[in-house]
């Protein structure tokens, strides 16, 4: 038995709208073979006691029918500007790793006695400071909460903490831990706070003795107290500059910071709540809002006191929490704003130069620096690879899919000048 002959035996069983009605010989002869090959494959399943395929037939006419929309979609502009771009990132990714490893990877490179092995530094990005989202906003635990420190932050050096306060909106649970700290207090911190780390290991609250816990059992208790809520979303007024990059280095300190990340879903920093609330307000400060808009006083600067007006100034707004939610930011976004904070602060000066003689604006100097690369890593950049190797390191993304860098065309254009200049 032929193909030929399956084909003119079952042919004239077909139904009238099951024949090959083609305009033209060709598509005559194409809709034949194709409707051949499917009384085949029915007739070989028939003789071989399998199913009559009737289940295969639909599964291959569908397949077939979606590999000719996935063809159809590759001859789209749209796709083919798609597969140009794609080329060219794995381009810039390929030339970016090459000349931030050196020639590690260079034929007969142990004969060498001078080479250039050194790897560059990775990109270190800023934070990405967008809203934590929930699939239902009402389950997020709001916790407004306040620190008590030795001293402000001063430049890449942290104060310890000597108070932790928190309230859940709620429930209106509060949590207050006062800490011994490691660090001296100011004169100021201890005016301010009324908190005074004795040298005999006492500690004394605006003349009250108190029991304080150490760093490590106060970071415990209030992880173990947040652990009663769910989807825990903290409140910090002006926390975004103080509070929050203080808790996230004390947390990664003591090694910490991912049973942190485990229990807090999002930060929020209320002044950025407020401002769009209440415009127009003449001071931000928590005490002056709440003076202002709530007509009360509170005992400000402390932090039990601090958590109880904030939570009653968030509620006093009357938003949702799908309003609220908005406003967060990923607690993992504090740590790596601050890793960049480090890195300008710590590479600024090999290229202050610049900025001295207004050769280099100030932001693009802290966008190289804060990037983790000075003058000598951009100076071995164009030695390995010239031009082309400071574009593709500057344009390589990170992990995120952003640019890892943060600069842009234009400003690569003058550090390739700049850069040759030196």
């Amino acid at each position: 038995m032929t193909l030929s002959i399956v084909s003119s035996e079952k042919l004239r069983e077909l139904q009238p709208d099951d024949r090959c009605d083609g305009s033209s010989p060709k598509n005559k002869r194409e809709k034949q073979l194709h409707v051949s090959l499917r009384l085949f494959s029915n007739y070989a399943n028939e003789k071989a006691g399998l199913s009559p395929g009737h289940h295969t037939v639909k599964y291959a006419d569908k397949t077939l029918w979606q590999r000719r929309q996935s063809q159809a979609r590759t001859q789209l502009p749209s796709t083919k500007r798609r597969r140009l771009v794609l080329k060219q990132e794995r381009v810039i990714t390929q030339g970016a790793q090459v000349t931030l490893e050196g020639y590690t990877y260079e034929s007969s490179i142990a004969l060498n006695t001078e080479t250039d092995i050194e790897a560059l530094p990775d990109a270190v990005a800023p934070g990405k400071f967008s809203p934590e989202e929930l699939p239902s906003p009402d389950s997020a635990a709001l916790v407004t909460f306040d620190l008590e420190t030795t001293d402000l932050i001063q430049g890449r050096r942290m104060p310890h903490i000597t108070q932790i306060a928190a309230a859940e909106l709620n429930s209106g649970k509060i949590f207050n831990s006062y800490v011994w700290p490691k660090a001296p207090q100011t004169i100021a911190a201890k005016a301010i706070t009324r908190i005074i780390a004795n040298e005999d290991g006492s500690m004394s609250v605006d003349g009250r003795m108190v029991k304080p816990d150490s760093l490590q059992t106060a970071a415990s208790r209030f992880m173990n107290w947040k652990g009663k809520f769910h989807n825990v979303f903290l409140i910090a007024h002006n926390g975004r500059r103080f509070e929050f990059p203080v808790l996230l280095t004390t947390f990664r300190y003591i090694h910490k910071e991912q049973e942190l990340y485990d229990i807090v879903t999002g930060c929020l920093d209320s002044i950025h709540l407020f401002k769009k609330t209440y415009p127009g307000q003449k001071s931000y400060k928590q005490k002056d809002l709440f003076h202002s808009v709530l007509q009360g006083t509170y005992e400000a600067n402390n932090a039990i006191a601090d958590v109880q007006a904030l939570g009653k100034f968030v509620s006093s707004t009357n938003l949702s929490k799908s309003d609220i939610l908005p406003f967060s930011f990923s607690p993992k976004a504090v740590l790596c704003q601050l890793n960049y904070n480090n890195e300008k602060a710590k590479n600024f000066s090999s290229l202050a130069s610049l900025v001295d003689k207004k050769i280099q604006s100030k932001c693009m100097t802290e966008k190289i620096v804060g990037s983790g690369l000075t003058l000598y890593h951009l100076q071995a950049i164009m030695k390995r690879d010239g031009e082309d190797g400071l574009r593709n390191t500057f344009m390589l993304k990170n992990s995120q899919g952003q640019n890892g860098r943060s600069i842009s065309i234009e400003d690569i254009t003058i550090c390739v000048s700049i850069t040759a200049f030196y």
